[in-house]
């Protein structure tokens, strides 16, 4: 029986290891870990209910709770660019970075930690795709490329909204794009004297009138 009453076998585990019910703590590996983290709720650790989410969480960890209901990620991964907005969610996260990468692909040396990861990292080189589209039979090498697209272009719905002209876009890299028509910046042609308001139409012409491309800021003849 653990410490909070309920016997061991009832304590949900999945992929991702050990979730306290009371708290966002979570445990990779260690069963021992979670139990004792158990007896701290169990030692005089009082439960409130979460006015946002009604979820029972343990006093203490109230403050921590609350932030996940926020937007402020504070806690920065020093290995990667991953930010958190808890200290537990920072600490579980970290923990993926020991895990041995022993997967290595052949053609570009990227490495996985699961061998699932790998053999869809390889459609990428294969050019396999087995997902297809209802709507428009377009094929896709991952189910989530696909939902992407079916959200993008068979939904309907943008929301995205540009906060100076109120035009909205399907997707925020369209938003993103469409902002620069906003900005004051103009994207002069070397080559010619030509300008435009977009860099991407800059790029266009550079590909069509010089038949050159630009290649980390430099063009590429």
């Amino acid at each position: 029986i653990t410490p909070i009453g309920k016997p061991i076998d009832t304590i949900p585990k999945s992929a991702d290891g050990y979730t306290c019910h009371l708290c966002p703590q979570k445990f990779l590996r260690s069963r021992k870990f979670f139990l004792k983290h158990l007896e701290r709720h169990e030692a005089g650790n009082p439960r409130i209910i979460c006015e946002i989410c009604s979820k029972n969480i343990a006093k203490s960890y109230l403050a921590d709770h609350l932030r996940m209901h926020g937007e402020n990620r504070a806690y920065k991964c020093k290995e990667c660019p991953d930010t958190f907005k808890t200290k537990g969610s920072l600490n579980q996260h970290k923990l993926t970075h020991n895990v041995v990468r022993k997967f290595k692909c052949e053609k570009c040396e990227q490495t996985f930690k699961h061998n699932s990861s790998y053999n869809r990292h390889l459609k990428t080189h294969t050019g396999e795709k087995n997902f297809r589209c209802e709507f428009c039979d377009m094929m896709f090498g991952r189910m989530q490329h696909l939902q992407r697209h079916i959200d993008n272009i068979h939904s309907g719905l943008k929301p995205f909204c540009c906060t100076t002209c109120g035009k909205s876009f399907a997707q925020k890299s369209l938003l993103k794009e469409h902002e620069e028509i906003h900005d004051d910046l103009v994207h002069d042609c070397s080559l010619c004297n030509k300008s435009f308001g977009v860099k991407r139409y800059l790029k266009k012409h550079l590909a069509t009138a010089h038949q050159v491309s630009i290649k980390n800021g430099k063009l590429d003849e």
